[in-house]
């Protein structure tokens, strides 16, 4: 966020008289934080991309609009605000320039002419819609007059969307200096529609507004409200400076100070902690109140805070300073302690593992029975493992189990020193490590991983038996949960090699019979066939396919008014049914009062805006929903659906996914069916056919692969650098770019979907054809680079797939390809008509 320092003036533009200019000395700058439409800050800036499949209209409710900061507005304060390019003075945007005006009016006539006949309050439901997102349109590109006229149009009849008109009318008539029309619509905004999504934001900018107004009084009660009622904002930290600000014009100064000092300590990554720093310093100077001085305490706490937002070198500089002050004072032994383990820290989590080393051994040593030396212990034993000093690991591991048994790191050493001789193939200490987990800790929070390496290492040692009996334990520990399943699975290879066939069959169809249709699910029906036995894993309604022409008859508790077609619905709320209420004109002309609805619920909200293609301010909507659509299963599916139809494949299952568990056991054939399409869709058809059949790829392995990398998102990132649908690394995307003949590439054109699928698919194929149209194992060359597959099919090639895709060691890769090819099964159960 960039804090820009000017001077201008106020001006009100319905009374067309200019406040007075304050005193160079006192004036500093006022950048509002007026926030626009800021749900979603990802949107890009080309209008072009409203027709692109899944991607929402730029004009939606979620960029941020021109505040009056950038209109020249500066009372007596400094308020920092996320800026745009209009920062300078005499911006073109002032409407007291003639040109402007005469520009303004020429786009305004242009733009309205197919609308002079309308009369005023539109009431066909189409028209709303259109009015609607024009209006918004208009707004994005800053018309402000143009976006006023359009939803002055539809404010009393739109009613399904009728706060959002509201606070945009009320934006409007704030950028264009119209407080009182301003006022008047937050005003309304704020009592008839609290539940509103925009509620939080029209209470922040309603606060504004009388700051603009150099009413700080006003403004500091606003504020006051604001903090109170929505203490877990993000906006938090400007409305307490806010506040301190008023606090301060309102000579109230060692309140202001009491605000400015929070920000300080309980917010210093916020841009706003400087300035309230400076602000305090300010006072400090003309003697308004005493000076600053931090005490170690509150240095630690700034420290901490930094440490939890993984500001790290931040973080350190804050518990230095601490250490300095202990050095000169020669006291405080616990504070000494902690920031002496934080540091250490602070460097581990920085992978600087020999300073992190530097600091937990000096708060080991200098405290060996304080509350922080079990956690030295524990870190250190990580720190030498990265350092390649094994043996000092194992040391630091084994005082730390002998010395605080009762630790919450005791249990993580045992794991931790297990690893390390697994990994010297020394499987004795190894499984003594585990084992001691299981007997000594069986509540804490390693003993999943306990339970499976120690029943790997069994089978791994084909002592079959112990592993049968491991594997047992875990299965009937872990019953209901993917471990329980994997345990399951594990119990029944355990049993085929101790000769037990049947009780392996048996094995084999449990997991079968929970329908979980993972991995497992697929793997144990290869092993029944292995066997010589059909496995019927369960049967799915492939007519539930959403692109069925009958689906809408064969799914109505879905498909019924999914696109709002009942007119009645929309239109006929303005009866006397209770439904609708009368109140003042809120708007800037002569028309009649506005019909406010309060009874529209989120999801019907989400349902409108999904239809005008507004995804993203739907999302918006369907979070603030959660009372109300977690109890409707059908309206889950209905908002899962007009994702899907509006090719937001991501918000799609988003949503289902978010929901699965409670919809997969409360719904019934069909709709469980159905359920099964949206979170396994055919998605971006036309790609994914022409791309799979162009290379030589089954359509339903590109699909199981974009599930499992990106969840159909097109924008999708990777920590380790890889883009888009498939998950393509930009030098891979380059090397690929170049064998295909794309010119100029960049790392930008892997978020195309279809640059990516063609990627993707091509990059697919290739892993295919060289290591012997195996899909495990091109799904873990695709993700663990083949180099790395190939040396895993020397080393492990002679084992069947279940116990190869175990001995990949690298953790995400072995996961990777259970995942994808457990996808890959399951489309095949949708979408293979074979």
């Amino acid at each position: 966020m960039k804090i820009i320092i000017k001077l201008a003036k106020i001006k009100n533009s319905n009374r067309h008289n200019q406040l007075p200019i304050f005193s160079l000395a006192a004036i500093v700058i006022l950048l509002i934080f007026l926030f626009g439409c800021s749900f979603l800050k990802d949107l890009p800036a080309d209008t072009s991309s409203q027709d692109k499949p899944g991607m929402e209209r730029d004009f939606s409710e979620d960029t941020a609009a021109e505040s009056p900061a950038e209109k020249n507005i500066a009372p007596e304060a400094t308020v920092a605000e996320k800026q745009d390019t209009e920062d300078a003075a005499g911006s073109s945007d002032s409407i007291e320039d003639k040109d402007e005006n005469e520009k303004s009016e020429s786009h305004y006539n242009i733009s309205l002419k197919d609308y002079d006949n309308n009369t005023y309050g539109i009431k066909d439901l189409e028209k709303q819609r259109e009015y609607f997102i024009k209006g918004v349109e208009a707004f994005e590109a800053k018309d402000y007059v143009i976006a006023e006229y359009f939803f002055n149009q539809v404010k009393e009849t739109y009613l399904i969307l009728q706060d959002h008109v509201i606070y945009y009318l009320a934006k409007c008539m704030l950028m264009q200096d119209k407080f009182d029309y301003a006022q008047k619509n937050y005003s309304t905004l704020i009592n008839d529609f609290p539940d509103s999504v925009f509620s939080q934001k029209a209470a922040l900018e309603y606060a504004d507004l009388f700051f603009i107004k150099q009413d700080y009084a006003e403004a500091e009660k606003l504020y006051s409200n604001f903090i109170e009622n929505y203490s877990h904002s993000e906006f938090l930290p400007y409305g307490i400076y806010q506040l301190a600000v008023c606090k301060e014009k309102n000579s109230m100064f060692e309140e202001a100070f009491i605000n400015y000092r929070k920000i300080w300590l309980s917010y210093p990554e916020s841009d706003y902690a400087r300035n309230a720093f400076a602000a305090i310093a300010m006072m400090a100077e003309k003697k308004l109140i005493e000076p600053f001085v931090l005490n170690n305490d509150e240095i630690y706490k700034r420290g901490e805070r930094f440490f939890e937002l993984y500001m790290y070198s931040s973080a350190i500089s804050e518990f230095k300073n601490i250490l300095e002050n202990i050095e000169e004072t020669k006291d405080d032994a616990a504070l000494e302690a902690k920031t002496l383990f934080k540091l250490g820290m602070c460097y581990f989590n920085m992978r600087d593992y020999k300073s992190s080393k530097e600091y937990l051994f000096s708060c080991y040593s200098k405290f060996t029975s304080g509350s922080f030396a079990d956690d030295c212990l524990y870190f250190l034993g990580r720190a030498e493992t990265n350092l390649d000093s094994e043996g000092a690991a194992i040391k630091n591991y084994e005082k730390l189990i002998s010395t605080f048994p009762q630790s919450n790191y005791a249990d993580d050493a045992l794991y931790r020193l297990g690893r390390i001789y697994f990994l010297k193939d020394d499987f004795e200490n190894a499984s003594i490590s585990y084992q001691k987990i299981v007997d000594n800790y069986p509540s804490g929070d390693k003993i999943n991983d306990a339970y499976w390496e120690l029943g790997w290492i069994q089978y791994k040692s084909a002592d079959y038996d112990a592993a049968l009996n491991t594997f047992s334990n875990m299965a009937e520990k872990f019953t209901g949960s993917q471990l329980g399943e994997k345990a399951l699975f594990w119990k029944a290879k355990s049993f085929e090699q101790t000769g037990d066939i049947e009780n392996a069959l048996s094995a084999y169809r449990e997991i079968i019979s929970l329908k979980t249709y993972t991995y497992y699910t697929f793997a144990a029906k290869n092993a029944l066939e292995e066997n010589g036995i059909a496995a019927d894993i369960g049967y799915i309604n492939t007519a539930m396919y959403p692109d069925n022409p009958q689906i809408k008859s064969l799914l109505p508790g879905v498909y019924k008014n999914l696109f709002n077609e009942d007119k009645d619905y929309l239109e006929g709320q303005n009866d006397d049914g209770g439904q609708a209420k009368e109140t003042d004109d809120v708007g800037n002309n002569d028309g009649p009062g506005t019909q406010i609805k309060n009874s529209f619920t989120h999801i019907e909200k989400a349902k409108e805006l999904l239809i005008i293609e507004f995804y993203k301010s739907a999302d918006v909507e369907i979070e603030a929903s959660v009372d109300n659509y977690e109890k409707d299963e059908l309206g889950i599916l209905q908002l899962s659906t007009l994702y899907l139809l509006a090719k937001d494949y991501n918000g799609s299952q988003k949503i289902a996914g978010k929901n699965y568990t409670k919809l997969s056991s409360g719904l019934q054939p069909p709709y469980k069916d159905y359920l099964y399409y949206l979170m396994y869709p055919y998605a971006f058809m036309e790609y994914i056919d022409k791309y799979s059949q162009e290379y030589g790829v089954d359509p339903l392995f590109i699909l199981a692969v974009i599930r499992e990398e990106s969840r159909f998102d097109p924008q999708a990132g990777s920590y380790a650098g890889a883009l888009g649908l498939m998950q393509v690394m930009p030098a891979t995307g380059k090397s690929i770019a170049n064998a295909l003949g794309i010119g100029n590439f960049t790392s930008a054109m892997l978020f195309d979907p279809q640059t990516s699928i063609k990627m993707g698919a091509y990059y697919l194929g290739r892993q295919l054809a060289s290591f012997y149209q195996n899909k495990y194992y091109a799904c873990g060359a695709y993700n663990g680079g083949p180099g790395a597959m190939s040396s895993w099919i020397s080393r492990f090639g002679d084992k069947d797939i279940d116990e190869f895709i175990e001995h990949i060691t690298y953790e995400e890769t072995k996961n990777y390809v259970k995942k994808v090819m457990g996808s890959y099964y399951f489309y095949r159960m949708l979408y293979d008509k074979s």
